[in-house]
This record gives structure tokens, sequence and C-alpha cells, in this order.
């Protein structure tokens, strides 16, 4: 069936971007860190890429994404240039990878 979308969210996505913006919104929150699991293949790139574009419009608030494997951060970022770019036209399709701060726990 043809959605006419990009890409078909796995439900894990959806679930969990209604959850973390349900969180984010809640003005009368008193725990102030939310944690979640996704299991591999369920599409923590997607969301994370989501979710730090939700983060910057909504909250107008930076976002820093940390990863434990250099080589998969830098894959994500390639992968949601255009998307990133499409939120935040100063992330330019010819940016090179050198301007970001990718703190990993690769030592190179």
């Amino acid at each position: 069936q043809d959605f006419k979308v990009l890409a078909v969210p796995h439900h894990t996505q959806v679930f969990s971007l209604l959850v973390f913006k349900a969180f984010l919104n809640d003005p009368q929150q008193d725990v102030r860190t939310l944690l979640a699991q996704v299991s591999t293949g369920e599409g923590k790139s997607m969301l994370i890429a989501v979710l730090a574009v939700f983060v910057c419009l909504t909250l107008r608030k930076r976002v820093h994404v940390v990863g434990s494997d250099k080589t998969l951060v830098l894959r994500d970022f390639e992968n949601f240039r255009t998307l990133f770019h499409a939120f935040a036209p100063e992330v330019a399709p010819e940016l090179p990878l050198e301007r970001f701060a990718v703190i990993c726990g690769d030592p190179k």
C-alpha cells in the first residue's frame, strides 16, 4: 500500500515520539529525565533525528546528539542532513562534517 510518505514509521517510533512530546510539553513535571529503550531495527536513528528537530523547533533549545560509535554518528548525520537543513538552513547540504563536534567512545 502506498502511504505517500518517505518511509512508514515503525510503531515504536510513533509511540516513543508521542511519549517524549507529552513529557517535554508538561509544564508541571517533577521528573527531569526520560529514558527510552528502542530495540535493534526499530529506528533509533530516525527517532533521534526527528526528536532533535522537534526540540529545536518547539522548545527553542540546542540539541547535542552523542553516540558511542563515531561511524554511526557520522552516517546518521549524513543520512538526515537534508531533514536538518529543511528545518535549520544553517545546516547547509555542503557543510563539511568536520564542522560538527562528535563526542564518541572511539579514541581516534
